[in-house]
């Protein structure tokens, strides 16, 4: 015991040892990744309820037990704070993940970055933490963005039939936000709606101050949008119709 508490680190300076937030220095006390020397109960402050140096030392060496050294982070990688932030999970939910060696796409920057040196797959955390299912793909908020309509319209296009009887757009799988399981649009269903399809303001001939004049025209020539504009929340048509 006396031991530990030579070498026990004051909780204030733990994110200086080991180079997390403080944030993320409390949440490791908090589910018990990381004793004190000194339980809390007990009436004792500063150093007394400190964690052993030792301690934090095999954290780090358990985080970075699997995985691939590498110098700059590969596509879709982040260091388990920048990961939990973006995902929305706690930051000791990914660190159980790297003690019990459940996550196989690992990456370790140089010892020297401590906590920060653990670079994991944002999708991989994800599926292994239930916030994913399926396939990868484009959220709906991305997939709106690309096709300039509302977050509505895309969910209306995954429940519409195009003329081949097939989806308008298709679904992949589903990935969890703000505790609710939201649909991930395929990135090639997405690529082939774009080629097949186009809003009206797309069209060759739209005049910003006059759309009228180009919704006038197409119902003369016989074209008429794909879906009815008042439910799908905007105006497409058949490139092949054009």
């Amino acid at each position: 015991m006396i031991k530990k508490l030579v070498r026990a680190v004051p909780v204030s300076k733990i994110p200086d040892y080991i180079e997390c937030t403080r944030a993320q220095a409390q949440h490791l006390l908090k589910a018990g990744i990381l004793k004190p020397v000194v339980d809390d109960e007990k009436k004792f402050s500063g150093r007394h309820k400190g964690v052993d140096s030792d301690d934090l030392d095999r954290l780090l060496k358990q985080m970075r037990q699997n995985g691939k050294p590498v110098v700059n982070a590969g596509l879709g990688m982040a260091n388990v704070g920048d990961a939990a932030n973006a995902l929305h999970v706690p930051t000791t939910d990914i660190v159980s993940l790297l003690l019990k060696g459940g996550l196989e796409n690992v990456e370790l920057l140089p010892e020297l970055f401590k906590f920060r040196s653990v670079l994991v797959d944002l999708t991989e955390v994800s599926f292994k933490l239930g916030m994913q299912d399926g396939k990868t793909g484009v959220t709906i908020s991305d997939s709106a963005r690309e096709l300039g309509v509302h977050l509505d319209v895309v969910r209306f296009l995954l429940s519409a039939n195009a003329d081949s009887g097939c989806r308008a757009l298709e679904s992949c799988g589903r990935y969890r936000h703000m505790g609710k399981m939201c649909d991930l649009v395929d990135p090639r269903s997405l690529d082939k709606f774009k080629s097949r399809f186009r809003k009206l303001s797309q069209i060759e001939g739209y005049w910003v101050r006059d759309p009228e004049r180009l919704r006038s025209k197409l119902p003369e020539r016989g074209i008429r949008p794909a879906w009815d504009p008042a439910i799908a929340g905007a105006e497409f048509y058949r490139v092949s119709d054009l």
